[in-house]
């Protein structure tokens, strides 16, 4: 059984009136009744960063657990402006779909899970435009309206059925730039297929505590989070994402932002608590922290070997000393520079250089 009814979409980019309608939906047997006519989104001049999100409540009467899909259809010719603007669906903090109005109007139907009889879902769609529109998008309008279709009396999971490929290239070159209650995140543009960007951050080196899925689709290469501490040592990372695909996240830098110490900050602006689908993350390093280890450490090797040169008659003596180098570089890589684990290389040279000289000139012992 399938039951199908619009909800209607208008964006227009031109002076501000920001309007919206929380739907709920109450499906029996016979039929799918809405909870109003307005549209779900009715927004006029908005400015770029411009976010709202809106609640579907889904309540299923029905007999039987049904499997909720939906389909974004565009009413108006094509344009532009739909390449900027970001349409998210989100529940209980899993990420279903993000992507341009411009990707996710492809003419699929796409899954929402399952919902069995007599209870409800309630899922949060969130509209917004990139920070970084420029004026030529001003004056342009699109409308689109939403498909919602249930299938009923089949086969049944609450799992998540993607059919999207999962991007397999990861955000290179992330750097984090401190501002005032603030930091600018940069990167390379990933070069394969996906529709949005999903940047999380945290107080800690694993970045997951806030996440935001609708920073923008391709032709993004930057983003500035508000709403920081200063003082405050923030971690960031990104990854993109293919409609309801995830692809795995960057590497994670961190940084401090300037300004006013917030006491009890909220979440940075368009940034909620869980990560809405975590990937593998490559090591924590940052572009400050490599400085720090590409300065600290040839200076750290060059007087351990000098020390060890002028002191390699005494045993002991040098022994300590490639173990205070050795100690030193294992604390720098566990905690600053995991990228560069050859440091130890290096203070081991320092060691064995000296014992190989006095090999050679001393043929039968080492000192």
């Amino acid at each position: 059984m399938k039951k199908t009814f619009l909800i209607l979409f208008l964006f227009i980019f031109a002076p501000p009136l920001f309007a919206g309608n929380n739907l709920i939906i109450t499906c029996s047997d016979s039929s799918c009744i809405k909870s109003s006519d307005l549209p779900l989104f009715n927004e006029s001049n908005i400015a770029p960063g411009f976010s709202n999100t809106q609640n579907i409540k889904i309540i299923n009467n029905r007999s039987d657990s049904c499997d909720l899909l939906f389909k974004l259809n565009r009413l108006s010719s094509a344009d532009p402006l739909s390449s900027v603007q970001m349409l998210t669906l989100t529940r209980d903090n899993f990420l279903w779909y993000s992507g341009t109005l411009h990707d996710l109007s492809d003419n699929k139907t796409h899954e929402l899970g399952n919902i069995d009889s007599s209870q409800y879902k309630e899922y949060q769609w969130t509209f917004s435009l990139n920070q970084s529109v420029g004026n030529e998008y001003q004056l342009q309008n699109n409308t689109f309206d939403v498909d919602f279709n249930f299938t009923c009396n089949e086969e049944s999971s609450d799992n998540l059925f993607c059919h999207d490929s999962a991007p397999s290239q990861i955000p290179q070159n992330l750097k984090a730039t401190s501002g005032q209650n603030s930091v600018t995140l940069t990167w390379d543009e990933a070069t394969d297929d996906f529709t949005y960007y999903l940047i999380a951050y945290g107080e800690d080196e694993h970045a997951a505590t806030y996440a935001n899925p609708h920073i923008g689709g391709r032709g993004t290469n930057s983003y500035i989070i508000n709403n920081l501490s200063a003082g405050t040592i923030y971690f960031f990372k990104i990854r993109t994402g293919n409609g309801c695909a995830q692809g795995p996240f960057s590497t994670i830098v961190s940084a401090t932002p300037g300004g006013q110490t917030l006491f009890a900050p909220l979440p940075a602006t368009s940034f909620n608590p869980g990560i809405l689908g975590v990937q593998s993350t490559i090591p924590t390093t940052s572009s400050a922290e490599t400085a720090n280890c590409i300065h600290i450490f040839p200076y750290a090797f060059i007087l351990a070997l000098i020390l060890n040169l002028i002191l390699k008659p005494y045993h002991i003596v040098t022994l300590i000393i490639s173990l205070l180098s050795l100690t030193f570089d294992y604390y720098l890589a566990k905690y600053t520079c995991q990228k560069y684990p050859y440091f130890y290389l290096f203070n081991l040279f320092s060691f064995v250089l000296p014992l190989i000289l006095s090999f050679k000139k001393n043929h039968k012992k080492l000192y």
